[in-house]
């Protein structure tokens, strides 16, 4: 079993620009200058940096991810449009690690827009793990701040999280230590947790130590220790091994190992305890079953917004309307109704129209406002993109079917 988390950015593939030191937004990037020293023009993509933040509290199953069990993938997309030659020098990094340096990025042709996927776990070399990674979404509470140079304009970035969500939970008692009567009979107790691995393949789990006090009071919980069994290997946790996770040196300690792993264990837990001159006067073996954790994703509705094509065959989304505007239709597929939002126009060429969108009930279509065609679009005909929601205003349940490109004949 698996959780997945993903956040997105965009922006436009023709953004404003401005002189140095200003700096341009670009829907959820934002771009400056390298230093008074370079050209002076922002915003074209030409010895630049763009930077921006992935938001995962907005995706409905952060709430299941832990940043304490490791990363099974980290996929970091990004929509990229090279301005320079000198794109072979450019380069991706989350803040504060290294930049990554990769022909999937320093061999784009210039001018031409291309998506590329970079496995970040592929890049140990420049300090990308499971734990640095997971260690900046920790410290930044759920975000991951990026950062990009110098020669491309970037229009879209996403990063997708996965981990291996562990499905069986054991909770052993235990019981170590001598005691003098007042809480548990006088005597010297012991426990022995035997773990067995009866699959034909190695895997890994975690172990972490809670101490239960007396009178009703919660004790130490220790931090989760990974560890490791061959095929059919077994191996004993025991009070010694207990005190040490613990850091503990009580005489007496009582309360629970926790193992947590995605396959099912064999786990025994034995006790004995003796008199005062140490002869054992009880033994007792109890094999723990395990508490099987399912990870479900809430039950949340959610609008999805997409542009919508002209019903009539061969006409698409070169909608008009009596005075050769072109008209944007945008639908809600989704559960819920979607808040008010913007969408955008993108004329090639020609700029850019930003359109107000009303509220949308679940179901429903909405025409918006007609637009007029930007002067010299036509040549011959006139291309254009349509982006819903693009300032990501609204949290959706598919982000990747807000964008249609279309085409009017000129």
């Amino acid at each position: 079993m698996v959780i997945t988390i993903i956040a997105t950015a965009s922006g436009s593939l023709t953004p404003k620009t401005a002189l140095f030191p200003e700096t341009v937004t670009n829907g959820d990037f934002l771009i400056a200058g390298k230093g008074p020293d370079r050209p002076p023009l922002i915003g074209d993509g030409n010895n630049e940096i763009t930077t921006w933040t992935f938001d995962f509290t907005r995706d409905p199953a952060f709430s299941f991810f832990s940043t304490e069990l490791p990363l099974v993938s980290a996929l970091l997309t990004l929509t990229l449009t090279p301005k320079n030659r000198l794109i072979t020098t450019d380069r991706v990094r989350i803040e504060p690690l290294d930049g990554i340096i990769t022909p999937a990025i320093q061999s784009l042709p210039i001018d031409e827009t291309n998506t590329i996927h970079l496995e970040l776990l592929s890049f140990p070399a420049f300090g990308y793990t499971s734990d640095t990674i997971l260690d900046v979404l920790a410290s930044d509470a759920g975000k991951i701040p990026m950062h990009y140079s110098d020669d491309a304009i970037l229009s879209s970035a996403q990063l997708k999280l996965t981990q291996r969500a562990l499905t069986f939970q054991y909770s052993v008692k235990f019981v170590c230590g001598k005691s003098d009567g007042e809480i548990m009979a006088p005597g010297v107790y012991f426990t022995a947790i035997n773990v067995h691995n009866p699959t034909f393949k190695p895997i890994e789990f975690r172990k972490k130590v809670a101490i239960a006090l007396p009178g009703e009071q919660p004790g130490r919980v220790s931090k989760f220790i990974n560890a490791k069994l061959g095929p059919d290997e077994a191996l004993e946790i025991d009070c010694p091994d207990i005190r040490k996770l613990t850091d503990s040196q009580e005489d007496f300690l009582k309360g629970f190992v926790v193992i947590e792993t995605d396959v099912e264990l064999d786990i025994v837990a034995v006790y004995t305890a003796a008199s005062k001159d140490k002869q054992v006067e009880t033994f007792h073996i109890e094999h723990v079953l395990p508490r099987r954790r399912e990870v479900k994703r809430p039950d949340v509705k959610l609008p999805d917004l997409i542009p919508v094509p002209d019903p009539e065959p061969g006409i698409g989304f070169c909608k008009l309307d009596n005075q050769n505007r072109l008209i944007v239709t945008v639908k809600n597929q989704g559960d819920s109704d979607a808040p008010p939002s913007t969408t955008k126009v993108e004329f090639f060429p020609g700029g850019v129209v930003e359109i107000p969108t009303p509220l949308i009930p679940a179901g429903a279509s909405v025409d918006l406002p007609p637009i007029s065609f930007p002067a010299g679009c036509f040549v011959p005909d006139c291309h254009f993109k349509i982006t819903v929601d693009w300032k990501n205003e609204i949290i959706e349940s598919n982000k990747a079917n807000n964008i249609a490109s279309g085409f009017c004949l000129g």
